[in-house]
């Protein structure tokens, strides 16, 4: 009698163990790293709520692509599991994309601020969606596009479509996407 161990079957998914601590050793480095970076700020716990979606929704994806990868291209050559990870990895950045637009009303405003200071004399200060520019009182005050304002409210990313919309139907044209 040999003592030789049995070779294993090969599944398709024999080697899940090593991919599942991979995908999430990669993860949990990134939210470490967030972590890391929130801290130094003035606001940290609004920057970790709003990255756990991101790893979240990246934990997912990757599983994803690893599965592609699995089903598509288990026996093939290298040539064919790099293409199918390229294609799997192309569509996987669309779908994050995508879902963090969608999601982006539901992640909490944070509250640091951000002070810029220009060489003109005058300071930008970015706090959540809005953009404020400071002068002094003896400057003339700022005009932005024919509309004098001491703040600038970036659109929310949803509204943003149906703006263009409004904006071409009030001038009698139509729509174009793109």
């Amino acid at each position: 009698m040999l003592m030789m161990s049995q070779t294993a079957t090969r599944t398709r998914f024999s080697d899940w163990p090593l991919a599942v601590k991979s995908i999430l050793g990669f993860w949990l480095f990134y939210a470490l790293t967030v972590v890391a970076r929130a801290f130094l700020g003035t606001d940290p716990w609004t920057i970790v709520v709003n990255k756990l979606a991101v790893v979240g929704i990246g934990v997912v994806l990757t599983a994803l692509i690893y599965g592609a990868i699995t089903l598509l291209a288990d026996n093939g050559s290298i040539r064919r599991k790099t293409i199918t990870a390229a294609v799997a990895s192309t569509i996987a950045a669309m779908i994050m994309g995508v879902t963090l637009i969608a999601i982006e009303d539901y992640f909490r405003e944070s509250r640091e601020q951000f002070r810029y200071q220009a060489r003109e004399g005058f300071t930008v200060v970015e706090q959540g969606q809005t953009i404020r520019v400071e002068r002094t009182a003896q400057e003339r005050p700022a005009v932005f596009a024919r509309i004098c304002a001491c703040a600038i409210q970036r659109p929310n990313a949803a509204r943003c479509q149906q703006q263009r919309r409004q904006r071409a139907g009030a001038r009698g044209r139509r729509f174009r996407h793109g």
